[in-house]
């Protein structure tokens, strides 16, 4: 049986004996090798709401932008049957007032990713998918300064509360 140049792992050919073995292995060999390069994502906070709220969800992300290569938003919309769906806007805190606008998009679930790459100073910036698109956004404000999110409906819009889950990767 051949095995890779760099890290050893496996390479049948038609007439070697597959065995389970030899894939535990490898598997042993690609956790070590990537281990100590890609961390590990962990999950920084969930929360589960039920109902329907009027307007807004918002909320502290409690996390110290400095200790992560990048940060993930996961927010889940249920669908409310019988309504008709406002647009939705996801917002950010910069400072201790400030919301700024990173999308407005129909009614949906989305994910914000961030990229502080441990670095407070670093300029807010990352992309929001959402069911209906991508958006690339860059703020005029720092990490450092970046302290909550908000997920509100259009004035007067009804959403069902959102589960959300930030997740980070150090």
């Amino acid at each position: 049986m051949q095995q890779t140049e760099h890290y050893g792992l496996n390479q049948w050919e038609l007439t070697d004996r597959v065995l389970m073995s030899d894939f535990n292995a490898d598997n042993l060999k690609l956790d070590a090798a990537l281990g100590g390069k890609l961390g590990a994502v962990e999950i920084l906070k969930e929360s589960t709401s039920m109902g329907i709220t009027i307007g807004n969800t918002s909320s502290e992300f409690f996390l110290s932008w400095e200790d992560w290569e990048f940060v993930g938003l996961l927010v889940h919309l249920p669908v409310i049957a019988g309504t008709t769906a406002p647009d939705i806007h996801y917002k950010l805190r910069v400072d201790s007032t400030s919301y700024l606008e990173i999308a407005s998009l129909p009614y949906g679930s989305a994910l914000v990713l961030f990229w502080p790459h441990h670095d407070l100073n670093r300029e807010v910036q990352g992309i929001l998918l959402g069911d209906t698109g991508t958006f690339h956004f860059r703020l005029d404000a720092l990490f450092s300064g970046l302290s909550a999110y908000s997920v509100r409906a259009t004035e007067g819009g009804r959403m069902a509360s959102p589960n959300i889950t930030i997740f980070g990767l150090r």
